[in-house]
């Protein structure tokens, strides 16, 4: 159970973290509120806003799947999976994860 609790909340949380490093909508809008958002996330020069994001999101489409799971879904299945063995075994989450050597 835990494993699935785990799964399911990283999948939410990390699928809405991606959507949102995506939104073109979102990043153009607050880019002509501030001057600053998509130029600090995807970098200056000649190229447009939107040409600067379609190639982010080329990138995250083709690129490195383990390494955009690794930063978007396995930190929140890990601490949900640890927060519900530590429920199920009535355990401090330290000891779960090995911080306490008493």
């Amino acid at each position: 159970m835990a494993m699935l609790a785990g799964y399911k909340k990283a999948v939410a949380a990390g699928s809405k973290e991606l959507l949102r490093r995506v939104d073109p909508t979102d990043a153009v809008r607050a880019t002509e509120e501030n001057g600053t958002m998509v130029d600090s996330l995807f970098g200056g020069g000649d190229t447009s806003k939107l040409e600067r994001l379609e190639a982010r999101w080329r990138k995250l489409k083709s690129g490195g799947w383990g390494e955009l799971e690794g930063e978007l879904f396995r930190p929140t299945y890990i601490e949900t999976y640890v927060d519900r063995m530590a429920q199920s075994w009535d355990l401090d989450k330290a000891e779960i994860l090995g911080g306490d050597d008493e």
